[in-house]
């Protein structure tokens, strides 16, 4: 035997150089061959596809949900009642708080209306009482001029004269009657009548069936304890959202409560700055009304002194007793608030003066001043009443 036939896995190629073969192993000879290799792959496709449908198979199928532990359910429901037991407690505060909180709003929103409208009733029952106040005191003065007109029907002298003064007067009583006519009686709306407040029932803290996991129940499945478990948990969700709310809804009504006080005390102070104007200008009405009988009587002051010397020694008692009358009128008058205006000789206001002409050459009164008046103007608690028609001098 030759050397090359010793060693099988040695062998020369044409070249000289050796060649090695090594044995295919088991595998190798399997994949080799190509019939096997086919129905190695199907068998493969085929595992791949059952595969996948028992995964689309399991997707279908609702998924069994794990196997509860009976003893954490049981732990798990009563640390849900013990906490939806503490949210209804609180839940029942924040509604009995957000209900006070909506009384007290209407408390203080309204609690302003119902002040102003008793200083109103107060106002207007001040008014009343000062106007007939102010009605008594014209009434005495009626009284002397009525005492007036009876003495000087009774006097020597031009009795066409005489008889003018008369009718004059008998006019100028005449404006006092409807005056007093006018204004008397008047009545003062009553003080509105506020309700006893009676507070709403305070609401009760909410109740709920549980289950008596210790009593009666303590028998229940695993699956209806598990849904029981999982109802309350939705429900205590519901509890968490409305004290949510109702925390949101105190916070809103709180924040309107800081508002409501401060808009209420402005409302308030502005009505009683307007209820002191229309008190100061409580005899507005009733003064204008007589200040005509008081521009009457200074005109017969004034048309008196023109037929002095025609009435002789009558003159003196005419006069006397209109000059009476006329300073018992303004005293009325000034008691009450209702003064002249200051126009003679002094620079026009505006306000209370009224210019309806000038006088030339005037040299009693400076230019640009009052020279003369043509109708008095008054004021009523330093307010303007009536403005006095003036000429000014230039």
């Amino acid at each position: 035997m030759s050397e090359n036939h010793k060693n099988p896995q040695e062998n020369n190629d044409n070249n000289g150089k050796k060649k090695t073969f090594a044995y295919k192993s088991k595998k190798r000879h399997t994949l080799g061959d190509p019939e096997k290799a086919l129905n190695s792959a199907a068998k493969s496709s085929v595992q791949d596809d059952a595969r996948k449908q028992a995964a689309e198979q399991d997707n279908k199928q609702p998924q069994q949900p794990p196997q509860n532990d009976r003893d954490a359910l049981i732990q798990e429901y009563k640390s849900l009642c013990h906490d939806r037991d503490q949210a209804l407690v609180k839940k029942t505060e924040l509604k009995n708080a957000n209900q006070d909180h909506k009384v007290m709003y209407q408390e203080l929103a309204s609690k302003p209306d119902i002040e102003i409208a008793r200083l109103t009733a107060e106002t207007e029952q001040k008014k009343v009482d000062q106007t007939e106040d102010f009605i008594t005191a014209l009434k005495k003065t009626h009284t002397s001029l009525k005492n007036a007109i009876t003495e000087i029907k009774d006097l020597d002298g031009d009795k066409t004269i005489l008889d003018s003064f008369v009718e004059g007067l008998e006019m100028t009583s005449k404006t006092l009657e409807d005056v007093f006519n006018s204004h008397a009686g008047a009545t003062a709306p009553a003080a509105p009548e506020v309700a006893d407040f009676v507070p709403p029932a305070k609401i009760e803290v909410e109740s709920y069936e549980k289950l008596d996991l210790d009593g009666k129940d303590k028998d229940i499945s695993t699956d209806k304890l598990a849904a029981e478990t999982k109802a309350l948990t939705e429900t205590l969700k519901n509890d968490y959202t409305e004290i949510a709310s109702y925390e949101n809804a105190n916070q809103i009504m709180e924040d309107k409560l800081g508002s409501v006080v401060e808009d209420a005390s402005a409302k308030l102070t502005r009505a009683r700055r307007d209820l002191e104007r229309q008190a100061e200008l409580a005899l507005k009405d009733v003064a204008k009304d007589s200040i005509p009988v008081a521009d009457q009587l200074s005109l017969a002051v004034r048309a008196l002194e023109s037929q002095k010397e025609t009435l002789g020694n009558s003159f003196n008692t005419i006069a006397t007793k209109i000059e009476k009358i006329e300073a018992e009128m303004q005293s009325t008058f000034s008691k009450f608030g209702i003064e002249k205006v200051k126009s003679l000789g002094e620079k026009p206001d505006f306000d209370i003066h009224q210019v309806i002409g000038y006088i030339e050459d005037n040299k009693d009164v400076s230019a640009g001043h009052i020279a003369k008046v043509e109708q008095e103007g008054y004021k009523l608690n330093n307010k303007p009443l009536r403005d006095a028609m003036v000429r000014l001098a230039r």
